[in-house]
């Protein structure tokens, strides 16, 4: 259950950072829900939320 929510916050980030990508970088809601992707989601979305982190200009 919990890794299907991960899954759904990683897609939401994706898109919308396809959107506004100056949003995502700057809010610091966002980097709070990308910091808890990278430290408590599964192996796999933990990797694919760092890199998403990483391109987004997020520190983790």
């Amino acid at each position: 259950m919990a890794q299907q929510r991960h899954e759904s916050a990683l897609g939401a980030l994706y898109a919308a950072v396809r959107i506004a990508p100056q949003e995502v970088r700057n809010r610091p809601a966002v980097h709070r829900l990308v910091h808890g992707l990278c430290t408590r989601a599964g192996a796999g979305v933990r990797t694919r939320a760092t890199e998403f982190a990483r391109a987004a200009g997020i520190s983790t």
